[in-house]
């Protein structure tokens, strides 16, 4: 059957527009990359065409961030394998959206991905002969990343305690100066900032965290940046002493007030202390060697049995309102005692509240049978601050608490309720020497011993 003469006319009228539809379409497929094909580079990453759409690839900017770490870590004499320990590792994929069409209604939109690598790790950077610090280290990988384009894309302080960072190489390394008790850590988060597809993307390859034993280096380089912290806990609340009382409540700084269970002013002190934002806490009392003091109701004695102690310890910590912790009143023979102070500190445990040894004894065992009590955090005196009830003498030991903060990064001093130490305590707070630390609650020093 031939074809009309209208339609042989329609034919001829349309080869025109087909043949410029089929050449568009030859020219787009021939226009469009070869898979594998290369098709943008920039920093950190490298894109290229897989059908249907093009694979934005990381890998090469992550290899090179790593590379960095370990020259970080190498132009210290320090091995890798020994110094860094990963944490996780992943890979991530995202797909991105579609690529918004150029005008050309021939030209379909092309879909993007993004993949890249990702680690967690732990770096430990001693302090070398040069006194190099965790923010000197920072400064050294930031030029190294910005040689290919990579950045610290945030950073934040970390303040740890020895026994909080499960690390062998670490404990080894803390072992090595035994009166260090801080940790000061950096956790920076590593990678790129590019423009991709048409969108501002921030790929984030690494997360790193520097960590380095406290050194008195420090205090000197930049105490603007993480200073000594130094806690003073005031023992034998409770008892009338209107004008220590008075003293203490208008100093310009926050302290810990331990608080005798059971006496006249016991709970109107530790609730007026509480409301002040003072740290309350339990002056448990403990018994002495020295024989013949008379404990009272709340006293734990090395005679008593698990339960009287448990009792005991109960009644204590209901008759004392607000308490965040405990510290032991007197004790020197009943800190020495393990089974004693394994009930203790279990009690503590189990109601979320640390201890504080005051160190009335060289034979306290308190810190030893913390390894073996989950969940309970302690600190120790390194300081009694009032021996002696003169004034100058006890501003001279406010000054061995600071340069004990300044050595050991942290310190935690014990005074008392009394008028010579509140005045003395009122000079310290105006002198050059508290603004070398920060003053801190006693719970900003209690750490985890298990």
């Amino acid at each position: 059957m031939s074809l009309s003469k209208k339609q042989t006319q329609l034919i001829w009228f349309l080869l025109p527009f087909i043949a410029v539809v089929a050449f568009l379409i030859i020219r787009e497929n021939l226009s469009r990359p070869s898979p594998g094909e290369v098709v943008e580079t920039g920093p950190g990453f490298v894109g290229t065409y897989q059908a249907p759409s093009i694979k934005y690839d990381f890998t090469g900017g992550y290899r090179q961030i790593d590379q960095a770490l370990t020259s970080l870590l190498a132009g210290q004499g320090l091995a890798p394998t020994e110094y860094a320990r990963i944490n996780r590792e992943a890979t991530y994929t995202q797909p991105l959206r579609a690529k918004a069409a150029t005008g050309n209604w021939l030209r379909p939109e092309l879909a993007a991905v993004v993949t890249w690598p990702y680690k967690e790790l732990t770096l430990l950077v001693p302090v070398t002969a040069e006194g190099l610090l965790i923010f000197d280290y920072q400064r050294l990988l930031e030029a190294g990343l910005a040689r290919f384009g990579a950045r610290v894309l945030t950073e934040e302080l970390l303040d740890l305690q020895p026994h909080e960072v499960k690390w062998d190489k670490l404990a080894e390394t803390v072992a090595a100066t035994p009166e260090v008790k801080r940790v000061v850590g950096l956790q920076l988060t590593l990678g790129y900032q590019a423009k991709i597809n048409g969108e501002e993307l921030t790929v984030v390859t690494h997360n790193v965290t520097l960590l380095q034993p406290w050194s008195e280096v420090y205090a000197r380089r930049y105490p603007h940046r993480v200073k000594p912290k130094v806690a003073i806990v005031l023992d034998d609340w409770g008892y009338d002493y209107p004008e220590a009382v008075q003293t203490m409540f208008n100093l310009p700084v926050k302290l810990n007030m331990a608080v005798i269970p059971g006496l006249p002013k016991s709970t109107e002190q530790a609730l007026l202390g509480f409301a002040r934002g003072w740290e309350v806490m339990l002056h448990l009392p403990m018994e002495p060697e020295s024989p013949g003091w008379r404990l009272g109701e709340y006293g734990v004695l090395t005679k008593m049995s698990d339960d009287e102690i448990r009792r005991t310890v109960h009644k204590a910590l209901e008759a004392v309102p607000a308490i965040s912790g405990v510290n032991n009143h007197m004790g020197s023979k009943a800190t020495a005692d393990a089974r004693v102070m394994r009930v203790v500190l279990e009690e503590l445990a189990k109601r979320g509240l640390f201890f504080v040894d005051s160190h009335t004894t060289g034979a306290t065992v308190v810190a030893k049978v913390a390894t073996g009590v989950r969940n309970i955090r302690i600190a120790e005196n390194q300081v009694f601050l009032d021996n002696e009830s003169d004034i100058d003498y006890i501003l001279k030991r406010l000054e061995l608490l600071v340069e004990v903060a300044r050595r050991q990064g942290q310190a935690l001093g014990i005074g008392h309720l009394r008028p010579n130490t509140a005045k003395a305590l009122e000079r310290f707070f105006q002198s050059e020497a508290v603004r070398q630390v920060e003053i801190v609650f006693a719970s900003e020093l209690v750490s985890s011993r298990n």
